[in-house]
C-alpha cells in the first residue's frame, strides 16, 4: 500500500473512505469527508486500482488523451477526488483486488467507520458475480456505510434510523448509531423490529422475557391479545436500550411489525433518514449470508447511506 500524503496524528480513529473513478466514486468522497468533519476525525482515502486492465477507465474518466501507468492514473484520481473535498485526508493506493485490499486496509487502520458506494444490482451484476459492496459489508469487523448511487442530500432535521431485534447485539448496535448521529448532530429514531409471526407465538418462544411483559399487570396481561403482548414487550426491552444510549443523542423508540427492510425503509422516509444503521438478524434457520444481508438489501432500496454494525 502506497501512502501520499501524511496529516497530523490525531487520538481519534479515523474515518477509512473507499472510492473508484465512478461519478458516484466522488459522491462517496464527499460521504466521507463530511462524516469526518462531523466526528472531528481524520479522514484517509483509499483507492484499490486493478492491475491489468484499469488503467483504460480511469484515463477515460479523467483524460481520455493520456496513457499511463496504472499506479500514475490512479495517483491522478485519488488527487482529483481530494481536490474535490473540505477537509485534507490522507491518502493511500493499493493495488489488488478491491474487496480484499479495503478489508486489509481496514485491519491495519482500525477506523471508526468504512465508507464506500454500492449500487442497485440488475442481472448483469448478478452473472458478474458478488458485488465488492456486498463481500466488504459482509466481512467487515467494523461499522461500514454504504452510500448508494441514488444518494441526495441531508434534509435540515437530522435522523438517524437503527433497526434492532431482540439478540445481545442490539445495544452494540444502538451506541454504534447514536455516535454518528452525535457526530451528525442528530437524533436516534430506534426501530424494534418485530417478525409478524413472532406475534402469535409464546413469549418464551418468540424470544422475548417474559417479566417484560409481567410489568404490564397480570390483569392487563390477561385480557392482552398476544400480539399485544410481544409488542409491549418489545417495546420495554427497546426502551432499555435507548436509556443506554441517551447520554450520546437524543432517542426515541417504535416497535415496526413485519419484513425487517420494509419497515426500515417506510421509517427512513418517513423522517427523511440521513442513515439508517443495522446489524445482522438473529432468527433460525437463517444462513449467514441472509443474516449480514439486510445492510446490502437496504442500501440497494434506499436513497440514503446504510451502516451495517458487525
Amino acid at each position: 500500500m502506497k501512502r501520499l500524503a501524511e496529516q497530523s496524528v490525531s487520538v481519534e480513529r479515523p474515518v477509512l473512505c473507499a472510492v473508484d473513478a465512478s461519478e458516484h466514486g466522488a459522491e462517496v468522497a464527499r460521504t466521507g469527508a463530511r462524516l469526518a468533519l462531523l466526528a472531528e476525525a481524520p479522514l484517509i482515502l483509499l483507492h484499490v486500482y486493478r492491475r491489468t486492465g484499469h488503467r483504460q477507465v480511469i484515463d477515460r474518466a479523467l483524460h481520455p488523451d493520456r496513457q499511463a501507468s496504472d499506479l500514475e492514473a490512479a495517483e491522478t484520481l485519488l488527487s482529483h477526488r481530494a481536490a474535490e473535498l473540505l477537509v485534507a485526508p490522507t491518502l493511500e493506493l493499493s493495488g489488488g483486488d478491491p474487496a480484499e485490499q479495503i478489508l486489509c486496509a481496514a485491519e491495519d487502520i482500525d477506523p471508526a467507520f468504512i465508507v464506500l458506494g454500492t449500487r442497485a444490482r440488475g442481472a448483469l451484476d448478478a452473472l458478474r458475480g458478488t458485488s465488492v459492496a456486498r463481500q466488504v459489508s459482509a466481512a467487515a469487523t467494523h461499522p461500514t456505510m454504504l452510500v448508494p448511487d441514488s444518494f441526495q442530500p441531508m434534509p435540515v432535521e437530522l435522523v438517524v434510523v437503527c433497526g434492532i431485534e431482540h439478540s445481545r447485539a442490539s445495544t452494540r448496535i444502538a451506541r454504534c448509531a447514536a455516535r454518528l448521529a452525535a457526530a451528525q448532530g442528530a437524533r436516534v429514531r430506534l426501530v424494534a423490529l418485530v417478525d409478524d409471526g413472532l406475534t402469535r407465538l409464546p413469549l418464551a418462544e418468540a424470544g422475548l422475557a417474559v417479566g417484560a411483559a409481567s410489568a404490564l399487570g397480570p390483569e392487563l396481561v390477561q385480557q392482552s391479545t398476544r400480539r399485544d403482548q410481544v409488542l409491549a414487550a418489545t417495546r420495554d426491552q427497546a426502551e432499555r436500550v435507548a436509556a443506554a444510549i441517551r447520554n450520546v443523542a437524543p432517542v426515541e423508540v417504535v416497535v415496526e411489525v413485519g419484513d425487517p427492510a420494509a419497515r426500515l425503509l417506510a421509517v427512513a422516509d418517513e423522517v427523511e433518514a440521513t442513515a439508517i444503521a443495522v446489524g445482522d438478524l438473529e432468527r433460525p434457520g437463517l444462513t449467514t449470508a441472509d443474516a449480514g444481508g439486510l445492510a446490502q438489501s437496504l442500501a440497494e432500496s434506499s436513497r440514503r447511506p446504510v451502516l451495517r454494525v458487525p
